[in-house]
């Protein structure tokens, strides 16, 4: 079965509105072969689009928290790399982008007990290669953390998954807990002696204190990220937050030039560097180092917001140049070669 609903039932229900056109013509809804679909994804992506045309599983707007009210949207597509119809707007005054509509937020449980982990199966993954990356991924925010603590503390890994992430904290005399809501994926990890529990902070011990808390890849899917930071802020003040989401102007490098790889429905929010210091500035949380691809961290504290006149039409100008440069290899190559690359990009 291939659920590929109508233009017009796609207006019916919000998820597209009429007589809109994206500024990048190549992801008017519907394409042709998306690019991460596949027949190890491809019931899983047509049992969502149901639940979505049944009302199992509704949509709903999603503002943007920067915008202070000014809708200044422009639509970037109306797809995204599964096939799935939905629109990704960038908003010109706050230069932050958004799936709008997004999930509401009760159902976002459900979509990732019943929908998520079955769409975002690849092609030769396993639980072990999960595990690997995991490792490695914990290796690389153990170096970029490191310069920041003179000793070993309490780290908490907020959506964990396998719980990987945590080891190289372990072995390198970490106090390490993981929460996650993916019971079978928690079991595998406390198989390794991890300390992994199902849920969110509000069912952490009321005493449970750290000294580090990693929010990986786990921002960008939330419909409320001001008030999903501000808890942490309020409830380990002492706390440095590492965050780390997939940045805007970096596409080009993790996503191989493919706008559409890096749009997927259930990402709440897209960011840059500038966006999200200036996010993180409304949650009470001080910079102490960025960049765009992006890893980051904070502390709670004022910190003085960016003040960049242009974020959306920066940001507009970088998506139009990666897609023309998308199509000739030998350019990409030239400009790479040259040292042209982020200066041509993001200037």
């Amino acid at each position: 079965m291939n659920t590929t609903p109508s233009r017009a039932t796609c207006e019916a229900k919000q998820w597209l509105h009429k007589g809109e056109v994206p500024i990048l013509t190549r992801f008017i809804y519907p394409v042709q072969d998306p690019p991460a679909r596949w027949e190890g994804n491809s019931n899983a992506i047509d049992r969502f689009i149901d639940d979505l045309i049944s009302s199992r599983l509704k949509l709903e707007p999603l503002d943007d928290p920067l915008s202070n009210g000014c809708k200044q949207d422009v639509l970037i597509a109306e797809v995204d790399r599964y096939g799935i119809p939905g629109r990704t707007v960038l908003n010109l005054s706050s230069g932050l982008i958004r799936s709008d509509p997004y999930l509401r937020e009760h159902d976002l449980e459900q979509f990732y007990s019943r929908n998520y982990r079955d769409i975002y199966i690849w092609k030769d993954y396993s639980i072990e290669k999960m595990r690997d990356d995991q490792l490695r991924h914990g290796e690389k925010i153990l170096s970029f953390i490191g310069p920041y603590f003179d000793k070993p503390g309490k780290v908490l890994d907020v959506g964990c998954g396998l719980g990987a992430t945590l080891i190289p904290f372990k072995e390198s005399g970490w106090t390490s807990t993981g929460i996650d809501y993916g019971e079978d994926l928690l079991e595998r990890g406390r198989m390794e002696g991890l300390d992994l529990r199902r849920g969110g902070i509000a069912e952490l011990d009321k005493e449970f204190d750290c000294d580090l808390i990693l929010l990986s890849h786990v921002l960008e899917h939330q419909r409320n990220p001001l008030g999903f930071l501000a808890q942490f802020a309020n409830r380990w003040p002492d706390a440095l937050i590492y965050i780390e989401v997939p940045g805007l102007f970096h596409l080009h490098q993790g996503y191989k030039w493919d706008i559409l790889m890096y749009l997927q429905n259930a990402h709440a929010f897209y960011f840059t560097a500038d966006s999200l210091i200036k996010l993180a500035a409304s949650s009470g949380l001080k910079l102490i180092q960025c960049d765009e691809s992006i890893r980051s961290l904070f502390r709670v504290g004022e910190t003085k917001i960016p003040l960049d006149g242009r974020p959306g039409k920066r940001a507009i100008r970088y998506l139009k140049r990666v897609e023309f440069i998308r199509k000739f290899t030998a350019l990409r190559k030239l400009v790479k070669k040259l040292g042209w690359l982020d200066k041509l990009l993001t200037s």
